[in-house]
């Protein structure tokens, strides 16, 4: 079965102290028998093969578009690869683009333009210069027909369990619900058609597993990468003299908060709440990501809660390694997440971590020992704060060095075996499919794979 694949590869170094029962556990429900597989496999090569991969944006700054980068440069070096992309920052020039023409915002609005746009051009695309892909990757059902989907959202459950419409009662807060809503209605229907599902974490996979039926034999889980190297503070990095330059002083204790946007599911309303409590400290908060518009809105919290003093909002960036390097602990009281990239590359930067027990982060990190747990409101919040700052700097330093080895296992090199794996067992399954009487869906009876 798929799902024998690779959920094996995690380590157990992934779960630590008293998580490792459960993650345990989970291994042992969705592994009947990952080494006997994995011996079939042995070291068998991927053939050459064609491979379509959709996504909204594959870009270095985008989480799962940056993830994918990695893996779309390591396929194109043997296959032949097309990306079917409203934005795309190829890092290598034997991937071809097929620039699909879809509005950015609203994200209810690019979804369905995408859905539409996408699939056209996809069968434009195979008529006119006679395509016969082998395999078709998409994400979280962006098209309806792939034979892998990336699932880095469960939008039918957080609508279920998370949506929370006090606290989105404005236009952008009807915009988001209308996108995961129509996420919510193919989203079944997608992972129920494709041959295998992959997600970044263990909760992720149960969520999917609940909501779907049938598709436990296809969830394979693949964490997301990050460059543990790259993340390193370089040696003769100033950090005083950064500091300096965005008007924190050396003496402040300032915590970082770094998102792309979905400021309300992040937490930002109620950690600035808990910054409140925080009168009597030198404290200062920098709030890392969110385009013009966005921080507008941003200023307007701040200033509600009396901290605008305290917070510093620098803007979207494309890189955000100095403001980790700058601060002295990173703070994400997130609602819910799929795996919470920024968590790990934070501990990977060196910075303790206070965050919620989402998705991923409860996997990989102990309370107290590798990280900071708090709930995501503002008193637990502003009591994990006031954890933080009793510490003395060597718990400080032993809780990030924790964090810091806990993460050091979700590297690129790892994220490329596995997702090989992948691709191989899709080969060797299609092949098979093809190979018997009458197999087939209707995409693989549409495209020849002679």
């Amino acid at each position: 079965m798929p799902g024998e694949l690779l959920l094996e590869h995690y380590e157990p170094v992934m779960a630590v102290g008293r998580n490792e029962s459960r993650y345990q556990e989970h291994l042992q429900t969705n592994c009947g028998g990952p080494r006997r597989l994995r011996a079939e496999l042995g070291s068998e090569e991927l053939n050459h093969v064609r491979i379509a991969y959709f996504n909204y944006l594959v870009t270095p700054d985008n989480p799962v578009g940056g993830s994918h980068l990695f893996l779309l440069r390591d396929l194109a070096a043997r296959h032949q690869v097309t990306v079917f992309a409203v934005a795309f920052e190829s890092p290598d020039h034997r991937i071809e683009w097929v620039k699909v023409p879809a509005p950015r915002r609203p994200l209810f609005l690019l979804f369905l333009v995408y859905q539409v746009m996408a699939t056209l051009l996809f069968w434009l695309y195979c008529c006119r210069k006679r395509a016969r892909f082998d395999v078709v990757h998409a994400v979280e059902g962006n098209v309806l027909f792939a034979d892998v989907q990336s699932a880095h959202f469960c939008h039918t459950v957080y609508l279920r369990r998370h949506w929370n419409w006090r606290e989105n009662l404005s236009l952008l807060g009807v915009c988001r619900w209308l996108d995961h809503w129509l996420h919510s209605l193919v989203e079944t229907k997608a992972y129920r058609r494709a041959r295998l599902v992959v997600v970044p974490s263990p909760g992720i996979a149960e969520e999917i597993r609940t909501l779907v039926k049938g598709v436990e034999g296809k969830l394979v889980v693949v964490p997301n990468p990050f460059d543990t190297n790259g993340l390193m503070r370089p040696a003769g990095w100033d950090r005083r003299l950064e500091r300096e330059k965005l008007g924190l002083g050396s003496n402040e204790q300032v915590f970082c908060f770094v998102a792309l946007g979905h400021f309300v599911r992040k937490g930002l309303p109620e950690l600035l709440k808990a910054l409140r409590g925080l009168d009597g400290e030198n404290v200062r908060l920098l709030v890392v990501g969110g385009q013009r518009w966005a921080v507008r809105q941003l200023r307007q919290w701040a200033k509600r809660e009396g901290v605008t003093d305290r917070v510093l909002f620098t803007g979207h960036v494309r890189d955000p390694r100095a403001f980790y390097w700058m601060s002295d602990a990173f703070v994400f009281p997130s609602k819910y997440e799929a795996f919470s990239k920024v968590c790990f590359e934070a501990a990977g930067a060196g910075l303790p971590v206070i965050t919620t027990k989402v998705h991923g982060v409860r996997d990989a990190f102990e309370d107290g020992v590798s990280a900071i747990f708090v709930e995501p409101h503002a008193a637990s919040i502003l009591q994990g704060l006031k954890r933080f700052l009793a510490m003395t700097s060597e718990e400080r330093s032993a809780l990030a060095e924790r964090g810091q080895a806990a993460v050091r296992q979700f590297t690129v090199e790892r994220l490329l075996e596995e997702w090989r794996a992948v691709h191989l067992w899709l080969e060797r399954s299609l092949g098979s499919m093809m190979a018997g009487a009458g197999a087939g869906r209707w995409r693989c009876q549409l495209v020849d794979r002679r």
